[in-house]
């Protein structure tokens, strides 16, 4: 079994990059939502995330359309990527494959200046009040969605959790990630990840263990976190982390022995063997490339970490390679929180069956989960021989993989 792909025209290229952004006013905040101009699945799903305006360089429609454009291939490479496991690793029902035909989209919330403590929320604080203000927020989120007539599913992202998408649940039924349901996909992600990036590192050269390597890891949230746990658990690799948020990075560098911090990202571009951008995207350009290291690995959990269009993205994946690195596109190893959104409630009412309690069917469900968070390994795996065998590079090998997909969609619909 190998990647399916093969030479795409123009047409099929333009219909597939073209997305649009609608604003609309909601509580203290301005709602971006992006969403395909031409639908190849009945409807758009994607994250929720709040954007703030002290932001720098931050341009919320913009990354609202690039968002919503980079979860188009994710969801076509999760489906990839499962018919890859299902073929070499577990048969699976058909009906899991049809549980991925959905296609991008976001929403952007940029909160007002001022808003930001009203609406604060730690949701990892058990004696936290969910905030009034925040309430309030949520359901101008659930009346946008709303407004979409179903175009628009929304989950959590960057600045949102599951007790956000229970609130605006009570607003709208579009919504996945909710806590009775998929819950929190960040997990998931994570776990893809870590099988991703480990396979990549054994595919060049490393150690399964990682031993001896350097993984720097720009970003602890929802996602970089879970990642520093399970490779500080299932490694040897020395940790180097970086976040702005620099009580969350001492808090976990207390509990993980062997995890190191710096306070300066430059550490991580100079020292790291692989680099693992779990923050936001739209930062990581040529001028960092120049100080990393020519060997190494960039895989990412950020939607399009490097700086500007795809066409830049490629120029930096060029740059890297050429100088003896090695990346792949985001959308091949962050796929994770996709499939659990996609996956997770099959699981649940197949294991609901057969339980006796809640707590025993979500256990059941989460190990097939993280079962199949493993085809991200497999993808890896398929992309680099490709790599290997063509000298394309991963990024034009994924992307034409998509493509093809895609016309095969399209073609299917006439």
């Amino acid at each position: 079994m190998s990647l399916h792909y093969k030479s795409i025209d123009n047409d099929i290229r333009k219909r597939f990059s073209e997305f649009q952004v609608v604003r609309q006013e909601g509580y203290h905040a301005s709602i971006y939502t992006g969403l395909p101009n031409t639908f190849i699945h009945p409807f758009g799903l994607g994250g929720i995330r709040i954007a703030y305006p002290q932001w720098e360089r931050y341009d919320p429609e913009l990354d609202c359309q690039n968002l919503a454009a980079g979860m188009r291939p994710k969801w076509i490479t999760a489906e990839i990527a499962i018919r890859l496991f299902s073929e070499i690793i577990k048969p699976l029902h058909e009906e899991l494959f049809s549980a991925c035909h959905i296609d991008g989209g976001k929403m952007v919330v940029l909160v007002e200046k001022d808003t930001y403590e009203s609406i604060h929320f730690n949701p990892h604080d058990s004696t936290a009040a969910y905030p009034d203000e925040r309430k309030l927020l949520m359901k101008s989120i659930g009346d946008a969605i709303n407004s979409f007539e179903g175009r628009y599913i929304g989950a959590e992202d960057a600045g949102t959790c599951v007790a956000d998408m229970d609130e605006i649940g009570k607003h709208t039924q579009y919504l996945a990630c909710k806590s009775d349901a998929d819950g929190n996909p960040s997990p998931s992600t994570a776990r893809a990840l870590f099988h991703g990036l480990r396979k990549i590192a054994m595919l060049r050269g490393h150690e399964q263990s990682l031993e001896g390597v350097v993984v720097g890891i720009y970003g602890v949230g929802n996602v970089g976190e879970p990642l520093v746990r399970y490779l500080s658990t299932d490694t040897k690799a020395t940790l180097l982390v970086y976040d702005i948020n620099e009580e969350k990075v001492a808090r976990l560098k207390n509990e993980l022995k062997r995890m190191n911090s710096t306070s300066n990202f430059e550490d991580i571009l100079l020292n790291a063997d692989i680099i693992v951008p779990c923050a936001k995207g739209d930062f990581l350009g040529q001028e960092h490339i120049e100080k990393m290291k020519s060997k190494v690995i960039v895989v990412g959990a950020a939607n399009n970490f490097w700086q500007g269009k795809p066409s830049d993205a490629l120029s930096c994946a060029t740059m890297l390679h050429a100088r003896g690195g090695y990346t792949v596109p985001h959308y091949s190893t962050n796929l994770g929180g996709v499939l659990n959104v996609a996956m997770m409630p099959h699981f649940l009412k197949e294991a609901r069956i057969h339980a006796t309690n809640e707590a025993d069917a979500r256990s059941v469900a989460e190990t097939k989960m993280n079962n199949l968070t493993f085809c991200c390994a497999i993808l890896q795996e398929e992309l680099f021989l490709e790599h290997k065998k063509t000298g394309l590079l991963p990024d034009e090998i994924m992307e034409l993989a998509v493509m093809t997909q895609v016309e095969a969609i399209l073609w299917n619909k006439r």
